[in-house]
């Protein structure tokens, strides 16, 4: 990082920026630099990958902690200007100047094991430091970090409280302690290790895979009838059952909770809720593009994939999250169809009609399950 900008300022944010801030200013600079609306356009290519990489740092939480541990490393890495010695057994501030030298030495390897992910290091020296200087304001806000990423909600929580006895305008961890206090539910302990994290990701994914197999296992013996609305009303889809459109329904839910709990879909509401669309170097315009989706897959799921790669494409804006939510409900109807041997080209047809909407509900259902972004 030293010898260039740094993320806050490529983006021309504060270090105590809030995330509304950050966002605010992000999606301005996107339509600002948008290649399609420079005149430079290979010199705005280059700043929009630039801005999109540091929004993707300081927007999630952790990954901004530990990038604000990257740059205070950087900052302590600067040789310091070199004072005579002090007299023996001189004091200052209530150490003396060898506690004071330990005490820098050690809040270093700390910034170095927590800029590595080494949190369990950073935490022992950050109480060693502790216990040297109780006042060491710095040492007791890395130590609450630690905690909250960890999952430790009410050691992060008496940590915070601490950082801001010693220093009230403390902004981080005020900002911080009031977000783990509005999410902590009243009587139930917060405390919960990234081992237990994992179990219980792990624990969902088994019962999501499971309950989608018996599903696609009961659609493949099932020997109801098609549904004669069905064939009276829509006779494109003539041959469905009830069981099929309900495996397409709740399995679909179900693909897109796991994208979402395993984090291979961005968070939906940044990925669907509102893009930019640039026409012949106007201004930009907003525009619903889950919605849009939605709409055109009502009519047809291929149709809506196509459009969006055409203009995904145009706009070089395709969201690697929507077409994961596409490739899954392809899957999704292709083993349906399979498994449906009596209306297989009708499913394969038009499932996807049913299966791409139940996959965004599931996929904001499990936004929801993520670790706080």
């Amino acid at each position: 990082m030293h010898g260039k900008r740094n993320y806050y300022e490529i983006l021309g944010v504060p270090r105590s920026a809030t995330p509304e801030q950050i966002k605010r200013r992000y999606r301005y600079l996107v339509r600002q630099y948008h290649p399609d609306v420079a005149k430079d356009k290979a010199a705005a290519k280059a700043a929009f990958i630039e801005i999109t990489e540091a929004y993707q740092t300081l927007s999630n939480p952790d990954r901004r902690i530990i990038y604000d541990a990257q740059l205070d490393a950087e900052m302590m890495r600067v040789p310091p200007r070199r004072e005579p010695p002090p007299p023996h057994g001189a004091q200052q501030h209530g150490k003396t100047y060898a506690e004071s030298s330990d005490i820098t030495r050690l809040f270093m390897e700390a910034e170095r094991a927590f800029a590595t992910a080494q949190f369990r290091t950073a935490a022992n020296i950050c109480r060693q430091i502790i216990s040297i200087d109780r006042r060491h304001i710095r040492a007791h806000l890395m130590l609450a970090n630690i905690y909250r990423m960890q999952g430790r909600i009410d050691e992060a929580i008496a940590m915070y409280t601490m950082v801001l006895q010693l220093d009230p305008r403390n902004a981080e961890a005020e900002a911080l302690l009031r977000k783990l206090a509005r999410t902590r539910k009243p009587g139930v302990s917060g405390v919960k290790s990234i081992e237990q994290q994992v179990a219980f990701r792990i624990g969902l994914n088994l019962i999501g895979v499971s309950i989608a197999g018996i599903l696609f296992i009961l659609l493949s013996i099932s020997a109801e009838p098609p549904l004669q609305v069905l064939a009276q009303y829509l006779p494109f889809i003539g041959k469905w059952n009830t069981m099929l459109i309900a495996v397409l329904l709740i399995n679909g839910v179900i693909f897109g909770f796991l994208l979402a709990l395993n984090d291979w879909v961005g968070r939906i509401d940044d990925e669907l809720v509102f893009q930019s669309i640039y026409v012949g170097g106007s201004r930009p315009m907003n525009y619903p593009i889950g919605l849009l989706l939605v709409l055109i897959n009502f009519f047809n799921f291929y149709l809506a994939a196509f459009i969006y790669i055409l203009f995904g494409s145009f706009q070089e804006s395709i969201s690697k999250s929507v077409a994961r939510a596409f490739a899954a409900t392809f899957i999704l109807v292709a083993i349906a169809a399979i498994m449906y041997s009596v209306g297989r080209s009708q499913v394969l047809m038009f499932g996807g009609n049913l299966a791409f909407p139940a996959i965004l509900i599931g996929w904001g259902i499990g936004d929801t399950f993520r670790p706080g972004w």
